[in-house]
Parts: C-alpha cells; structure tokens; sequence
C-alpha cells in the first residue's frame, strides 16, 4: 500500500514550455536525477513519452513539460517499494487544467498497489516526491512528478494499459540502457509509431526520428 489511499494532493507545476536560459540544462539535470534514482534502488523502467523519443537525437529541439516513465505490471509491487525508499507516492490523476502558459494544476488521489495491479486501465498514474497527501506541492522539477505507465506482455505483443494498444514484440523489444544507468531502458523507437499523435508537438517529435 502506498501511502494514506484515497487522500489527494494537489500538484502546481511549471510547463516548461519556454525555451530560455538554460533549459536545455534544465532537462539533462532532471534526465540526470532520473537515472540516478533509478540505479540507487536498482528497479528497471522504460523512458517513454517525448523525452524518451528526444534522448536519441544529438540535442533537444524542443522543452519537455514531463518525464513519462513505464514498468511491467509484474514489476510494479518492486518498482514501487525501491522507489518509496527515496520519498515516492503512488498517485492517480483525478483532473488536470493548465492555468496559464507557464503552469499546471492537477488534483491528485493516493492509491494502493493491488488497486492498479487490479485494475491497471482504469488509472492514470503518477509518481510523486516529497509532500504529504493532503496539502498542495508546488515544483519545477520534473523529477517530483512523474507520469506512469504499466505494460503487460501478451502472446500478441506488449499491453499499454490506459491506451487501448497492444504493440507487436518486435516493435518494442529489444530495449537498450539508457547512456550511463544500468537500469533505465529505452524501448524500440518503433513503439511510438503505434500510439496516437494528437498534438503537433507529437507529430514533430516522431518527425525529428524519422517517423511519421
């Protein structure tokens, strides 16, 4: 069980839209972090999302509002236990509104491991440092809020619970290390092409890698 189940939190966080100052540092250093925890508790995740996608070209072309990271459902009970010994919650999103251009606010709801191992399509799940359920967290750091995903592996292919997909084997396997952890893997870059683009963005991230 993951923290107080069924308390919310509300989460205010900055874009990142903007590309100015040092954003593109701003990036590495979360991307660093990232990979940092992820080797101290020793748990393997995929980098999925549009950083998953960027962290494969020679420099970003754009800045990331988030990092989206994706576990085996069979891997979650242990995924999260290394990651709530260094003051991680398991959360799902209950509303989200952008607020202005530079801000987000999502509300937020504690959940248990055996709800999502139950039911893993019906949550959209997060992965929160640092605050307790109750109270509102206001960060710029991508690495206090992190969208989860879970996968199955079937006879036709890896499940993406909460997208309705299924991608066949060969199109998401084999994973490769992320450059510098032993832990964060990077799936085959042809899953994308199995997932909707909705947003221009999208389209121009898998145009940056060769896929349409």
């Amino acid at each position: 069980m993951t923290g107080s189940v069924g308390a919310t939190l509300t989460a205010l966080r900055l874009r990142h839209r903007q590309r100015h100052r040092d954003w593109q540092k701003s990036l590495k250093d979360d991307l660093a972090e990232l990979v940092a925890l992820t080797d101290q508790v020793r748990v393997e995740l995929c980098l999925v999302g549009g950083v998953g996608l960027a962290v494969r070209q020679q420099s970003f072309h754009r800045n990331h509002s988030d990092l989206d990271l994706a576990v085996f459902l069979s891997d979650l009970p242990a995924f999260l236990a290394g990651f709530e010994s260094v003051g991680y919650r398991l959360y799902g999103a209950q509303a989200g509104l952008c607020i202005s251009p530079w801000h987000r606010v999502d509300i937020l709801r504690a959940i248990s491991v055996d709800a999502v191992m139950a039911e893993p399509n019906r949550y959209c799940l997060r992965l929160v440092r640092g605050k307790k359920s109750n109270s509102v967290l206001y960060t710029r750091q991508r690495t206090d809020v992190m969208d989860l995903m879970t996968m199955d592996i079937s006879n036709e292919g890896i499940v993406l619970h909460g997208y309705d997909r299924v991608v066949p084997h060969r199109d998401f396997f084999p994973l490769t290390k992320f450059s510098g952890s032993q832990y964060v893997c990077l799936p085959n870059i042809r899953y994308k092409s199995h997932l909707p683009a909705a947003w221009p963005r999208q389209r121009k991230d898998l145009a940056a890698v060769g896929l349409s």
